[in-house]
């Protein structure tokens, strides 16, 4: 009984320990984080280019793809010493997606894990602790980044609610998050209201 109480205090003292060095290491690394939300910011909106395109428009970009891939994902690059195809998971930097499919899967797969790697490093860097750029559009739009791969969904679910347990997902956000990773096809006033709220 004695090691149990002992063994509580002790987990007790790491977690009171890791709060705070997990937030002076955000505060030292708040410069190269941020560069990795906007990295994926901007692959988020060439993937969604696609979906924004008709039926005719996306193959004719199919066939397009390289170029488009060249010439918009890596020569708009908003963060150019990092490699977009390395962060894509190729190992030289002239391979590329095969297709868009290849691109949007890649994207998605590699934003969700690393939104989880730097969740799990740092806490999850929202908007009030983050005070940068891309802080200032973290909180509404990094949720949606979080659920388009599915399969991430029970490690999502767990370390956000962990990371809004210690405070570092506010109220407002962790509702956020409950709402999109349901992935509902109608969608009710209150669940507007909250989305419009989320984005003051």
């Amino acid at each position: 009984m004695k090691q149990l109480y002992l063994l509580i205090i002790l987990l007790l003292s790491l977690i009171a320990y890791s709060q705070p060095a997990k937030d002076s290491l955000l505060r030292l690394d708040r410069v190269s984080v941020s560069k990795q939300f906007i990295l994926m910011y901007h692959l988020d909106k060439c993937a969604k280019s696609y979906y924004l395109k008709d039926k005719k428009e996306r193959a004719l970009s199919e066939l397009r793809f390289t170029q488009f891939y060249n010439d918009s994902i890596i020569g708009t690059n908003p963060v150019p010493e990092v490699s977009i195809s390395k962060y894509l998971g190729f190992k030289n930097e002239t391979d590329i997606p095969v297709n868009w499919k290849d691109f949007i899967s890649r994207a998605y797969d590699n934003t969700i894990l690393t939104l989880l790697s730097l969740t799990e490093k740092y806490g999850y860097p929202s908007k009030a602790r983050m005070n940068t750029e891309a802080g200032d559009r973290f909180s509404y739009a990094t949720m949606f980044l979080a659920t388009y791969a599915p399969k991430y969904d029970k490690q999502l679910k767990k370390l956000f609610k962990q990371e809004y347990k210690a405070g570092n997902i506010s109220e407002k956000e962790y509702e956020l998050f409950r709402l999109v990773i349901k992935r509902k096809t109608t969608m009710t006033k209150a669940d507007l209201d909250l989305m419009k709220n989320a984005q003051q």
